[in-house]
């Protein structure tokens, strides 16, 4: 009744921790520090504070991980250098005590200008000290260009936008155009040839949309009931067959998050098949807009991930 996922992981840090300190080495260094990442993630995004039992697991073992193999707490530097089209370029890093005693982290940013589009880059990370430092880098762009095609690079996923015309549910494409008030049933369609772990699927909602949340008291449910089981026939053409279903099983996406800018769905496990997700949006603004490509991505392995196409969605006033 007590197991869980974040307690067996912390519980094999632990052990493989006290295996290093009496000189049995389990797993590598490398690889344990993997591990301690990945629950401290877990720790940060789940509500392991309100559940005291899987709690005292993690405590326990981020404790025994920190103090015997990064007890360094020395005085320490970090230079971080960007190198494009041949030049240089310092980014400044202010590391104050103040912030190492109580945040201990730091962010920072840099601009990338027009005439480095198309050049090779490096990122330079340079310390100075015996301590231990994490960083994680992003790149953040907009493409000139929408591009048409779906990414497929393990995870295999079509999005289709579906609305109600003459008493009938056909599929949008980039020729229609929809007007406010219009209730728009949105399906998510993914393809799993390999067992996958902590698959998320992030679908941003276009700016024409506002996503219907059913569990809100104010949400008119009565206009949604007549279409509730429609769903299961809401497949696009030339995918046909049987999909699973969100929360049909314990091995399936079990829990969905409706947010005003996008809608996102988790999952543990996932042996191979076909999965099905959806959600309701109604249109409540004109004009021409973009619906960004959702994504799919395994959460430890973000090499494997997969895009949906753009969509183009025109609105016209009533």
């Amino acid at each position: 009744l007590l197991s869980s996922t974040m307690k067996t992981t912390c519980s094999a840090i632990s052990a493989f921790v006290q295996a290093h300190k009496s000189g049995k080495s389990l797993v590598s260094v490398n690889r344990l520090a993997e591990l301690i990442r990945g629950a401290m993630f877990e720790w940060n995004h789940q509500r392991l504070r309100s559940s005291p039992h899987p709690a005292s697991f993690c405590i326990r073992a981020m404790v025994e991980y920190a103090k015997n193999l990064e007890p360094a707490n020395d005085d320490f530097a970090v230079e971080v250098q960007l190198a494009l089209a041949d030049k240089i370029e310092a980014i400044p890093v202010d590391l104050s005590e103040n912030e190492q005693q109580h945040n201990g982290s730091k962010s920072f940013a840099t601009s990338l200008r027009p005439e480095f589009l198309g050049e090779p880059g490096s990122l330079f990370v340079n310390q100075e000290g015996d301590s231990r430092i994490y960083y994680k880098a992003t790149l953040e762009y907009e493409p000139n260009e929408i591009l048409d095609d779906r990414e497929n690079y393990g995870i295999d996923v079509r999005r289709a936008y579906w609305v109600k015309q003459e008493d009938e549910w056909v599929e949008l494409d980039s020729s229609a155009t929809l007007a406010r008030g219009d209730v728009v049933h949105v399906g998510l369609y993914l393809d799993i040839r390999d067992q996958r772990d902590f698959v998320i699927v992030d679908d941003p909602v276009p700016g024409a949309l506002e996503p219907i949340n059913t569990r809100l008291a104010q949400t008119n449910t009565r206009e949604l009931s007549p279409t509730k089981d429609l769903f299961g026939t809401l497949i696009p053409k030339g995918i046909e067959g049987v999909w699973n279903t969100l929360g049909t099983s314990r091995w399936c996406f079990y829990r969905r998050e409706i947010r005003h800018d996008s809608v996102r769905f988790m999952s543990d496990f996932l042996p191979p098949g076909r999965y099905r997700l959806h959600w309701s949006g109604r249109v409540i603004s004109t004009g021409e807009f973009t619906a960004r490509p959702a994504h799919a991505e395994a959460m430890y392995s973000p090499e494997i991930y997969g895009n949906t196409r753009p969509q183009r969605i025109s609105i016209v006033a009533d």
